[in-house]
């Protein structure tokens, strides 16, 4: 059954009104319409939708293809979704251009272009291994304001820096997202710019480190205190005296997911009690709950 859509013809089966079509950027009641168009018609070749989906500006042919084929791979996943991915590529402020053919009087939309002259690329990142909300810093080129982080691929989440950077640095810091504990892609790429993103490093995000108790409980400035709990790994350490105390790593890194390990105490810790945490490097404070540790003569 044929449908109208803003005066044409579609053999779409569905409706969408003139003020989608006609829209220079998207809001997220229409990301939403949109995205809602094309899971309707799973069996529908991605071509049919290209027209529409690149009559905004900022996405380009390729962009459009790829986003309704994954669209259409899930179509019962709630359309919102895909709604920031779909609005990263429209809502640039850059002018797009437009062509005219002679031949037949139709306007070509061409993508608005980075501000970049370079595309970005990674290299590396800081930690490898870090805890939801923590912070990773990623070391490449060709950065700027326009730079984000496709996180897990180009239909990933969408993460903005921290901090936007200067056109043509080489590093930047973003949080790490509530997401599942495992590996994850990490990408960078700009908005307006071509699938696909640059090449890729990987980022394991690990369960946050927890203290059950720690053997012995009193110890003298010097000795050594075994820690147990669970989720331990190689960037766990210990917070003695609270966050801002001091930082004391392990005595050996334990391995990944293990329960326990030892550290030293610091020769100048005053006798007393002391409370002990357990933390990683680069996640969000605070540490874990706290057990007392007396430092006696």
């Amino acid at each position: 059954m044929k449908k109208y859509i803003a005066g044409a013809v579609l053999s779409l089966g569905v409706f969408v009104s003139p003020a989608l079509i006609q829209a220079a950027s998207l809001t997220t009641q229409q990301a939403n319409s949109l995205i809602a168009v094309v899971q309707s018609a799973p069996g529908v070749p991605a071509s049919a939708f290209v027209n529409l989906i690149t009559s905004f500006s900022n996405i380009t042919v390729n962009q459009a293809t790829s986003l309704i084929t994954v669209v259409q791979s899930a179509p019962t996943a709630p359309a919102n979704a895909f709604v920031n991915l779909l609005i990263s590529f429209t809502s640039d402020s850059t002018t797009s251009q437009s062509t005219t053919s002679a031949t037949n009087q139709s306007a070509t939309t061409q993508p608005a272009q980075s501000t970049s002259a370079l595309a970005p690329t990674i290299s590396y990142i800081t930690p490898t291994s870090v805890v939801v909300g923590g912070t990773v810093y990623v070391h490449g080129a060709n950065f700027n304001s326009s730079t984000y982080v496709a996180f897990d691929g180009d239909f990933g989440k969408v993460i903005y820096p921290d901090n936007a950077p200067a056109s043509g640095t080489g590093v930047f810091s973003f949080t790490v997202p509530s997401t599942n504990v495992g590996a994850h892609t990490i990408q960078v790429n700009e908005k307006g710019a071509t699938f696909p993103s640059s090449s890729a490093v990987t980022l394991n995000v690990v369960a946050a480190p927890t203290l059950s108790y720690i053997n012995p409980t009193s110890v003298r400035a010097g000795g050594t205190v075994w820690v147990y709990g669970a989720n331990f790994n190689s960037s766990t350490y210990i917070a003695f005296d609270g966050d801002f105390g001091q930082v004391i790593y392990p005595d050996n890194a334990p391995a990944s997911g293990t329960g326990v390990f030892s550290f030293t105490v610091p020769a100048n810790a005053s006798v007393g009690s002391h409370s002990v945490q357990v933390n990683e490097k680069g996640a969000t404070f605070p540490s874990s709950s706290a057990v007392t540790l007396s430092v006696v003569q």
